[in-house]
């Protein structure tokens, strides 16, 4: 197992955006997939290191709970992205970033023994937003970012969503505030704004060419309500899009509420055979 902290993938603006890589053996000549991570927080906080515990992570014991390195001991390449904050840039700046981290990973796949046609995408809320999006936008020019590598297609083959925003303007309740999340990440009030909405909502982009999905959320999630995952599943579904949904019983935003059904473990077991299913 290697892992690689602080790479730089894209440079705005003077600000280098970082990516780290935990790879199942450095030397193995096959490539095998990759899954991306694209952590939460509103858009405006969080950070890519927050699933890996950083004071030892040679230390397997150290972050054993961790999806990502249950993934890595599944044989997949994991990578966990940055982007910028909306109060360092507004939309479509986030998704702009998370595409040119997948352009960097294709142009550098031989160096970390991955293959480029087979790469998933997983993120929890916000990042989930943007998950959604790679997985739905697939060509949507407006949405590409520009990069040294921008020869290589930023799309990608399965996307993992929990608890994802899909359509901001059907959210209401403190999303209409001009200090929400989403009103700051697309730069005013989201009833003032609702075609800039529709350009950074997952929904619209959905169609026959979406990538398979699995959504997951909390019955009990007071955030971002359940319903924004059932209007996804019913779009996708509409297209004949393959998608899978998992409604968690007394699950909050943060999945972890009080008897929770079913377990993290085997949400976690599920994103594995999910991805398994789809990227080998």
């Amino acid at each position: 197992m290697k892992y690689i902290s602080d790479v730089c993938f894209a440079e705005v603006n003077g600000e280098k955006l970082m990516l780290d890589i935990l790879s199942p053996t450095p030397n193995q000549n096959d490539k095998i997939p990759a899954v991306i991570y694209i952590h939460g927080g509103g858009w405006s906080s969080g950070t890519y290191k927050m699933f890996w515990d950083t004071t030892d992570i040679t230390n397997p014991n150290a972050y054993r709970m961790s999806l990502n390195y249950k993934l890595v001991i599944n044989n997949f390449v994991a990578v966990s992205i940055e982007y910028r904050f909306s109060d360092k840039a507004i939309f479509p700046a986030q998704i702009e970033d998370c595409k040119a981290a997948i352009k960097w990973l294709k142009a550098h796949a031989d160096d970390y023994n991955i293959d480029t046609n087979h790469i998933g995408v997983w993120g929890h809320s916000a990042g989930a937003h943007l998950a959604a999006l790679l997985g739905t936008a697939v060509g949507v020019k407006e949405l590409e970012c520009e990069s040294n590598s921008n020869k290589n297609i930023s799309e990608v083959q399965a996307t993992v969503d929990l608890c994802a925003p899909t359509d901001c303007s059907r959210i209401n309740r403190w999303f209409d505030d001009e200090n929400s999340p989403a009103a700051l990440l697309i730069g005013g009030k989201i009833n003032d704004n609702l075609d800039k909405v529709q350009s950074a909502n997952p929904i619209s982009y959905v169609n026959s060419k979406s990538t398979p999905f699995m959504i997951i959320h909390g019955e009990k999630d007071d955030i971002i309500p359940i319903e924004q995952s059932e209007i996804l599943y019913d779009s996708l579904k509409a297209n004949d899009v393959e998608v899978e949904f998992i409604r968690v019983k007394n699950a909050n935003h943060s999945f972890d509420g009080v008897d929770i059904q079913p377990d993290w473990d085997y949400i976690e077991m599920k994103i594995i055979d999910f991805f398994n299913k789809h990227l080998r």
